[in-house]
């Protein structure tokens, strides 16, 4: 099991991920629009 430091740590990264569609260009190669309504706009 995950301590809840580590738990925290990986909400935060998921969010900084979320709030920055780019970084998830980057890792993945395509956007996803349907997540990031900025991109589909």
């Amino acid at each position: 099991h995950l301590s809840a430091k580590v738990r925290v740590f990986v909400n935060w990264v998921a969010e900084l991920f979320a709030h920055h569609p780019q970084f998830g260009e980057t890792q993945a190669g395509q956007p996803q629009p349907s997540r990031h309504p900025k991109l589909a706009a």
